[in-house]
């Protein structure tokens, strides 16, 4: 029972990483600004709760950790900086090609679950339709060209976000499922907010006090209230995510799930009256090929 829950989880995770789409397009913040406080607020809430769990014991969770929180820290940076160069809808049309490969990293990777797919054909098919419809939908979701320049910015980052859906899996199953949970978040959060706070250097005209990142705490008080916002939606979406990363048999569902965000992002424009270019039918084509990937993978 507890195994269909990974849907819940990512749908979650899917409506707060609409939000911080959202929080990327209108608080006026340096994307490595952004990332900091991605990191530096889940790390004082999850801090605490590291007295309450039991640690992983296998050092696979921690090299794909580890890993993971290098990656973010750059391609979180990069898709704040995304969202603000190209805007906010070509960044949301590049990244449903994720899914794919994230599928097929993982049935490559992961003998079992491929083999339980080989073995249910119809299942197989199905998924592949529902992976597909997605994809496409969410790729039209947004009315908008994509350069030549967009691309190339764009394809490191796909890759990277793949590898990070498929390392967020492994960390997953290499513990147990409250520790792996809140550690990975941890872990991520502590380096992120190392990494980020280290790159704000002072520059030769600084402020003269070493070692202290102007653009970080030069402006705090007025930054406070956009970056502890930000945190918490980090916070919550990679909880729900490592949840439902957690529940799942191929990582690629959970991505196909959380590219919804175009949805949410256009039913709160809609709400607020603000015009956007987007197609309807894509975003019914998004939550069709949602509903069909739960009805597949609960069979």
């Amino acid at each position: 029972m507890h195994d269909q829950l990974w849907w819940i989880f990512a749908f979650i995770s899917s409506l707060l990483t609409a939000a911080i789409y959202l929080m990327g397009q209108y608080v006026a913040m340096p994307a490595l600004q952004k990332t900091f406080w991605r990191g530096f607020i889940p790390l004082l809430c999850l801090t605490p709760a590291l007295l309450f769990i039991e640690w992983p014991s296998a050092p696979l969770f921690y090299a794909a950790t580890i890993t993971t929180a290098f990656i973010a820290s750059f391609t979180d940076t990069k898709n704040f900086e995304a969202a603000a160069r190209f805007g906010a809808g070509t960044a949301i049309r590049m990244k449903p090609f994720i899914i794919w490969l994230v599928f097929a990293l993982w049935f490559m990777l992961h003998s079992d679950a491929r083999q339980a797919l080989l073995n249910s054909p119809q299942i197989l098919w199905g998924t592949l339709a529902c992976l597909l419809i997605g994809a496409i939908s969410a790729s039209y979701m947004h009315k908008c060209p994509v350069s030549r320049k967009a691309l190339a910015f764009y394809i490191p980052i796909i890759m990277l976000g793949a590898c990070i859906d498929i390392l967020n899996k492994t960390a997953m199953d290499a513990s147990g499922l409250l520790g792996g949970i809140i550690l990975y978040a941890w872990i991520q959060a502590l380096l992120i907010t190392i990494i980020t706070a280290v790159a704000h250097r002072p520059d030769a005209a600084g402020c003269g006090t070493a070692g202290i990142p102007p653009s970080i705490f030069a402006r705090i008080r007025q930054t406070f209230k956009y970056g502890v916002v930000i945190g918490a939606l980090f916070l919550f979406a990679n909880l729900s995510k490592n949840a439902a990363m957690s529940y799942t048999v191929n990582p690629s569902y959970v991505t196909a799930i959380i590219v919804t965000g175009p949805v949410w992002v256009s039913a709160y424009y809609k709400t607020i009256k603000h015009t956007e270019a987007v197609n309807i039918w894509a975003g019914y084509g998004l939550i069709i090929s949602a509903l069909g990937l739960i009805l597949m993978t609960n069979h």
